[in-house]
């Protein structure tokens, strides 16, 4: 009888799509792959709208506009990807962040939140549920979640689809109070962990059939930030694997260490 080598089940080929936030993820990726042996990781980063123009063409993911192509050229060196080649799909921040449930929290509120401003109109929280819904589809990320679910689903894949929530801001975002005047005086009222919690229900809501990776808890902050050991040493969205960091005031991206929490996410979701 010859015997054969034990060998662990196949790696699984996970894509992961985002703009400036997927930075994080890539770098620690890079650092220490072997983090995740069960994983085969691409990744496919887009500046500005280049994302948005992605479609699905003949079972690929393709570009239509010559920006785009020329964007995603530039720091993948590719432009185009077959939905075939991969187990998973993940789309990383691309707007589906806290600020989704900052909007109607402008001008709208219902019991559970603080009085507020006087001008603010009482709504129910089903109402202000629908406004975050609505805002979560139309944003960039849940847009592009939305389409690799429906071109999956087309081609009769078992692939999975996830969205990885978009990295609230660092709470050292209070230096610069005038920029992020909104989620601080949410903090202030002792609203942030009610936003956290109507966001959360409201993502996975709005993306059926996609699996919902929210911030790491342990990196989070009064419920609508980031503690600050996550971002600080954050990088730019580079080509290859050139990292380039961010100013001390950006306060807006993680670093590595929180990107190995998401891939952790991504590990133990992926069947």
């Amino acid at each position: 009888m010859t015997w054969q080598p034990m060998t662990g089940p196949p790696e699984r080929r996970v894509l992961i799509l985002g703009n400036s936030h997927i930075a994080a993820v890539k770098a620690a990726y890079g650092s220490a792959p072997d983090r995740w042996p069960g994983l085969a990781v691409q990744f496919a980063g887009g500046h500005g709208d280049a994302l948005a123009a992605l479609q699905v063409q003949g079972g690929r993911l393709v570009p239509q506009t010559e920006a785009a192509r020329d964007n995603l050229q530039l720091l993948n060196r590719r432009e185009a990807w077959s939905l075939a080649d991969y187990d998973a799909f993940v789309v990383v921040g691309c707007e589906v962040g806290i600020y989704r449930a900052l909007v109607p929290y402008r001008s709208a509120r219902f019991l559970g939140l603080s009085p507020g401003a006087a001008a603010a109109v009482p709504v129910s929280r089903a109402m202000f549920d629908l406004a975050v819904r609505d805002q979560v589809t139309q944003s960039l990320g849940g847009a592009l979640a939305l389409r690799i679910l429906a071109g999956v689903q087309v081609g009769g894949q078992m692939a999975q689809v996830m969205l990885a929530e978009q990295p609230r801001p660092s709470f050292d975002c209070r230096r610069n109070r005038r920029r992020f005047t909104g989620l601080l005086r949410a903090h202030r009222l002792g609203d942030g962990a009610v936003l956290a919690e109507v966001f959360e229900a409201a993502a996975r809501a709005a993306l059926p059939g996609i699996t919902w990776l929210a911030q790491p808890e342990d990196t989070r902050h009064g419920g609508v930030f980031t503690q600050p050991r996550y971002s600080v040493g954050s990088v730019r969205l580079m080509p290859g694997n050139r990292r380039v960091a961010h100013s001390e005031d950006d306060f807006i991206h993680a670093n590595a260490e929180y990107g190995a929490l998401v891939l952790d996410q991504i590990a133990a979701a992926v069947p």
